[in-house]
């Protein structure tokens, strides 16, 4: 049993920084962390730059690969997860997509769905994207989150109400990301949360016993 784990998040908002500004995430990833080593695994943390390999126009690029699923950044991730997978053959990757992030990680698990060393747990993916049922993939999403949850009209009215407070903090974003600053109820995922601790610890414990 391989007791080596990378763990790649995959950012909300652009999807762009490292560590540093992961700050919605970086409770679950901690939490994570703590409960692999606690298994025996020695585990390490990177964060995959979606904005990274795009040139000039990088955000309109990026909207544009949100529209078709993360298409050209589950590519990218894709090979470098075929990469490290085969150079270290006693290390797991473990994908923590949160929001919009969440919608890379089914990308990628669609593209690799038979790599039993590839682990995907998504945060509060979007309502209008579906993952793929497998063992290896936990999806959290609150009833009240209507980001995550839907349905269409009560997440248009919250979304016209985020763009109006996002209009009225345009010089305040200072590295946080869009839904940072948008505040949308009950798209707060944290550690503390036993309905985030609990079912992560379950499922980590299960596949890295």
């Amino acid at each position: 049993m391989t007791k080596e784990v990378l763990i790649i998040l995959n950012r909300g908002g652009w999807g762009d920084g490292g560590l540093e500004r992961a700050r919605e995430e970086r409770g679950v990833l901690e939490g994570i962390s703590q409960v692999l080593v606690s298994q025996g695994f020695k585990c390490q943390v990177q964060v995959f730059d979606r904005l990274r390999s795009l040139a000039f126009g990088k955000h309109a690029k990026a909207i544009w690969d949100l529209l078709h699923g993360y298409k050209q950044a589950s590519y990218n991730l894709a090979q470098e997860i075929q990469a490290t997978l085969k150079a270290f053959p006693a290390r797991c990757i473990v994908l923590v997509g949160y929001s919009l992030g969440a919608i890379l990680n089914i990308s990628v698990m669609k593209r690799l769905p038979n790599d039993s060393r590839l682990y995907s747990i998504q945060v509060g993916a979007p309502f209008f994207v579906r993952s793929p049922a497998q063992e290896r993939i936990l999806q959290l999403q609150r009833k009240n989150d209507v980001f995550a949850s839907g349905p269409l009209l009560p997440f248009l009215v919250v979304l016209f109400r985020a763009c109006i407070v996002v209009a009225a903090n345009i010089g305040t974003f200072q590295g946080r990301s869009i839904l940072d600053v948008w505040h949308i109820k009950g798209h707060d995922y944290v550690w503390e949360d036993p309905a985030v601790r609990v079912p992560i610890e379950q499922f980590l414990r299960s596949h890295f016993p």
